[in-house]
């Protein structure tokens, strides 16, 4: 999930402001740069998608709903601090943020998920182990 989260992500980064002009033309420049911090989000929702059936295996479905609460409260929040100044990009990293939170770091904050944050850190090392295999 990594690779194909990457393999879409960097890409886009680079390429989403030449991709918003070509598409939407010139009004929409700044389109571009909100989304490349937003294709981030990816990264996160790929590790979600991909931990929800183990969530599931292990009968960890109400953590994923308080992960998810804590997730939107944090991107309400974020978003209340960012827009202000920073306008669509700061909605952008208020979302990444809010997803990495929900679906990685809050992994680090229990027990019973911790093993699932290292293996997701890890999968960010997929090169290493592809070479290694």
């Amino acid at each position: 999930m990594s690779l194909l989260a990457l393999a879409i992500a960097v890409p886009m980064t680079v390429l989403s402001r030449p991709l918003v002009l070509l598409l939407f033309g010139a009004r929409y420049e700044a389109a571009g740069a909100i989304l490349a911090v937003h294709i981030w989000a990816a990264l996160f929702v790929f590790w979600g998608v991909a931990q929800e059936p183990w969530n599931i295996a292990e009968g960890l479905q109400r953590l994923t709903l308080y992960r998810t609460m804590a997730g939107a409260i944090l991107n309400v929040g974020l978003n209340l601090l960012l827009i202000p100044s920073y306008g669509g990009v700061g909605a952008a990293v208020a979302t990444v943020t809010a997803y990495g939170v929900a679906a990685w770091l809050g992994n680090a904050l229990d027990r019973r998920t911790r093993v699932m944050f290292f293996l997701q850190a890890k999968s960010i090392l997929f090169p290493k182990y592809l070479l290694n295999s």
